[in-house]
């Protein structure tokens, strides 16, 4: 007999002799149903089989049913596959810390507080947004269905180490990692990150300004990189020599674009960025708003021309929603907004149905950023207040809508011709006579304005000015303001283009950088593809290259292009007229 079963017998022994009371008795009548342990018998026989040895524990299990031998041999690989899970468990926390002390420690900015800029809320972004995939579900539903993954290429990976680390990398990026791509080890690709300086603020955390480095490897390759554009040699060697140069993948990404090839484009273009991403530490977080990429710093400026070129591809696919917010991460990374985000954001809104962002994104910016001299936003700012009055079914919200529409067409009037040219649209009479649609004074428009006209129709026209009956509400809102007050139209307009005569002669290196890709401004000087129109300011590891002055020849004469060191459309107003504080924009 068992231990186990000695000790029972021993207590119920016990409890036999001791006298009962009378509330006993009473609590004898209804007896006590003892519960009973199914799986006892395991004890027992592990019991038994410290005591009398392994042969009688065998002969007692061989005796058992097979219901409950399987029940024992599930038990005991349960048991077996839990310390598995503890163990690869263990085994995962230490590859991460070794993945981690592998890479140099880089500052990164504390948590905000709870007291943040209102800018920084509007521009916040998360992880999920940057992934088309969730929007391409929210739109499609159950009809979506992901592309199947590519086979992989080369050697598989290590299952352990820093390489089985790297696999496990933070699911939501900028662009989310292909099963078939290779695993980054740090300092594979030739580039690091490193901190340019940090910026104090009144309250705490501070703005980090980062720049990537290069190693004297990849500099020796942009070096032989930057003699073989220069000579217009053909670049498929250097491809050959390193599949991580940036400069050279952005050259492909322009040529696959000239022929039509997106599919492919599109692809090297995330490559690329994910190629920049594995620079980054453990724990960085590039959505702060106190990160900072300077573009200043040549080094820095691809990045922010595979963010242009991704909101491009994103914007062809119909994501429009996560193009937002590539577009609205770009713009956080350098406020000065060096590739001209501001010209395609409020159409990005439009498109997405972000109509409430819009308006608050004018609102925080139009004053800094002077937002409020670019044609786009004021039209775009006027259409978001209509389908936002339409939602509500706001009467008092729809007659702002139509009072900001006659404002931006007062203050550019030229928008709404070259849109009725494009869509097949005949003003009438009244309107032409009001708004000023004379052959003298359209072929007289400023050079700068007339670029960023072009820009804002290749944008707007085909997903924002043709749908939702969206010209029967202006055409009804400016007949209406023609025939009740069309002196005064006149008036506004011919103050309007007398003030843009003065202001919007040059064009800024901003506007001509974000032209280029859209083939609307040629690039005089610079290398167009990965170095456009650099700023004067220019910093690099590499010794700086001087460029002619930058000349765009208006129908005149040959404009200057300035630019400063504030936002990029202040440095168009500004451009030619300094004192331009006291000019009173009456429109």
């Amino acid at each position: 007999m068992s231990k186990k079963q000695l000790k029972n017998l021993a207590r119920d022994n016990l409890v036999a002799e001791q006298p009962s009371s009378d509330e006993d008795d009473e609590h004898e009548e209804v007896p006590e149903q003892k519960k009973v342990n199914k799986f006892a018998f395991l004890d027992e026989v592990k019991e038994d089989s410290d005591s009398d040895g392994p042969g009688k524990a065998e002969a007692e299990i061989g005796e058992l049913s097979l219901a409950e031998q399987a029940a024992a041999a599930k038990a005991a690989k349960k048991a077996k596959k839990k310390k598995q899970k503890q163990k690869a468990k263990a085994r995962k926390a230490e590859n991460a810390d070794e993945l981690e002390e592998s890479k140099p420690a880089v500052p990164t900015p504390k948590t905000p507080t709870p007291s943040q800029p209102r800018s920084h809320e509007i521009l916040k972004v998360t992880w999920p947004d940057l992934n088309p995939e969730n929007e391409l579900k929210r739109v499609l539903g159950s009809a979506f269905r992901a592309p199947p993954p590519e086979p992989r290429r080369g050697r598989p990976a290590r299952r352990g180490g820093v390489a089985a680390a790297l696999a496990r990398r933070p699911q939501y990026r900028v662009v989310q990692r292909y099963d078939e791509w290779i695993n980054i080890d740090f300092g594979k690709s030739g580039i690091s990150l490193a901190v340019d300086y940090e910026e104090p603020q009144p309250q705490p955390p501070l703005i980090i300004h980062y720049r990537f480095e290069h190693s004297a490897a990849y500099q020796a390759l942009q070096e032989l990189f930057i003699q073989t554009m220069a000579n217009s040699q053909d670049i498929e060697s250097l491809q050959d020599l390193s599949s991580f140069h940036i400069d050279t993948m952005l050259v492909l990404i322009n040529r696959m674009i000239q022929m039509d090839d997106s599919h492919l484009a599109r692809k090297t273009i995330e490559f690329a960025l994910y190629t920049l991403e594995s620079t980054f530490p453990i724990g960085f977080d590039f959505l702060s708003p106190y990160v900072r990429f300077d573009y200043t710093w040549t080094e820095n400026r691809c990045l922010y021309l595979l963010l242009f070129h991704h909101i491009r591809m994103l914007n062809q696919r119909r994501c429009f929603f996560t193009a937002l917010q590539v577009a609205k991460l770009t713009l956080s990374k350098d406020p000065s907004d060096p590739i001209g985000i501001n010209l395609m954001i409020d159409s990005l809104a439009l498109k997405a149905k972000e109509y409430q962002f819009l308006l608050d994104f004018y609102e925080e910016f139009k004053v800094s950023h002077k937002i409020d001299g670019l044609p786009n936003m004021r039209y775009s700012v006027a259409i978001a207040t209509h389908y936002l009055a339409v939602e509500k079914d706001d009467d008092a919200l729809e007659a702002v809508a139509g009072q900001l529409l006659i404002e931006a067409i007062t203050a550019f009037p030229d928008v709404l011709n070259d849109v009725c040219k494009a869509m097949s649209i005949q003003p009438s009479k009244a309107v032409t006579c009001a708004l000023r649609y004379d052959s003298v004074l359209l072929n007289s428009i400023p050079y700068g304005l007339d670029v960023i006209t072009k820009i804002y129709l290749i944008h707007s026209l085909e997903d924002v000015w043709k749908r939702d009956n969206l010209m029967g509400w202006i055409e009804s809102t400016v007949e209406e303001a023609v025939q009740t007050s069309a002196s005064h139209l006149q008036a506004e307009v011919k103050k309007s283009r007398a003030l843009q005569q003065k202001v919007y002669i040059g064009v800024p290196h901003a506007i001509v950088r974000h032209g280029f890709v859209y083939d609307v401004t040629p690039i005089s000087f610079g290398m167009p593809t990965f170095n456009p129109v650099p700023p004067k300011n220019s910093r690099s590891q590499y010794p700086i290259i001087e460029y002619p002055q930058l000349h765009v020849e208006t129908e005149d004469a040959a404009a200057p292009a300035n630019i400063g060191p504030g936002a990029f459309v202040w440095d168009m107003l500004t451009s030619l007229v300094p004192d331009l504080q006291n000019v009173k924009h009456d429109a």
